[in-house]
């Protein structure tokens, strides 16, 4: 078989690995976001065999965030443009706040989204500002890379763009494409070659923010340390006083965020259950950190490599296969076209 019959027949399940690991990363950190990583390390494996019921009552056990409902949302709009629209994503988000049906909302969304309701700002300048440059924009990320995993350029491009929705700092949205980039390679490699994937996500960012991407090149520096060392130095990045950074918990802040998930994605490529086991002791926002780290190993690994026990009892289980399917069917239907 070919290398592109192998990869084409990769897909399919690679796509719904990547949707699902989003999703079930982000239930498995839900219940347990804010906690540090001394109370998350403490669970052991016990916080991937099964999910927990959220603390406050509200929610049942595989209930994932504002992370796994943007992400469909943004896959929603995919589906309904057949391709990328800054205006449609935009208005994809709306009714989940003019429905009080966000879950666990992040508040630089929030601003964001709350703009375009009041038609204060469009989605071309609904964005925070310079200096806010929390994890909001990088988590809804795994779609840009699914559609966009064969044109590097356009992923920048539209990721940016996407980004911008909500935050419009150069930290945001460096980290926002870096997502997408990552996610973009996993999908379609079947061995992951470092420097080969600091490449194509450093290589990506550098334009955005040049000091993001060397913190991505300074990876295999923090990946030879032990794990205590390395979560807590990581957590210390792109604070002006890293002195007074928290070094318990990894906190929304884009930097500390999106590199551990890379971090704990790259120290475990082949094992999906490690990988997203490594960002929830992490702490901290750690629905967040395992949804990315969940995606991209999904989108490396495939959806059997997310435990069934997990895979099959997660909130929406069945719309997350559909809408992974449908945007691979009209993925492949776009580059047939274009004779890809």
């Amino acid at each position: 078989m070919s290398d592109a019959l192998t990869l084409k027949a990769m897909l399919r399940p690679k796509f719904r690995g990547a949707l699902l690991g989003v999703a079930v990363g982000d239930a498995l950190g839900f219940p347990f976001e804010g906690s540090s990583h001394s109370f998350m390390a403490a669970l052991g494996p016990d916080a991937l065999h099964a999910f927990e019921a959220h603390r406050s009552g509200y929610f049942p056990p595989g209930q994932f965030s504002d992370d796994t409902q943007l992400t469909l949302a943004t896959v929603e709009s995919f589906l309904q443009e057949k391709r990328f629209s800054g205006k449609s994503l935009a208005e994809s988000f709306l009714p989940l706040w003019r429905e009080n049906r966000i879950i666990g909302r992040s508040p630089g969304c929030s601003e964001a989204i709350e703009r375009l309701i009041d038609r204060t700002a469009d989605w071309r300048t609904s964005g925070c500002e310079e200096g806010r440059a929390g994890n909001g924009a990088a988590k809804r990320m795994v779609p840009l890379g699914l559609w966009n995993y064969d044109e590097p350029e356009r992923l920048v491009e539209e990721a940016t763009l996407a980004a911008e929705i909500t935050h419009r700092d150069r930290r945001a949205v460096a980290g926002a494409v870096a997502v997408a980039a990552s996610v973009a390679y996993s999908l379609t490699r079947r061995d992951l070659i470092l420097g080969e994937w600091i490449d194509a996500v450093a290589g990506a960012t550098a334009p955005i923010s040049p000091a993001l991407a060397r913190h991505f090149r300074d990876l295999p520096r923090f990946l030879s340390m032990g794990e205590k060392e390395a979560v807590a130095a990581i957590s210390k990045l792109g604070y002006d006083d890293p002195a007074t950074a928290p070094t318990t918990l990894v906190t929304p802040f884009v930097v500390p965020s999106v590199m551990t998930a890379f971090f704990w994605f790259l120290r475990h490529p082949d094992d999906w259950r490690e990988t997203v086991g490594g960002c929830l002791r992490s702490g901290g926002d750690v629905d967040t950190i395992a949804s990315i780290g969940g995606g991209i190993s999904g989108a490396f690994n495939g959806i059997e490599a997310i435990p069934e026990a997990l895979r099959e009892t997660v909130v929406d289980r069945d719309r997350l296969i559909d809408l992974a399917d449908r945007l691979h069917t009209l993925k492949e239907a776009v580059r047939s076209r274009r004779g890809a």
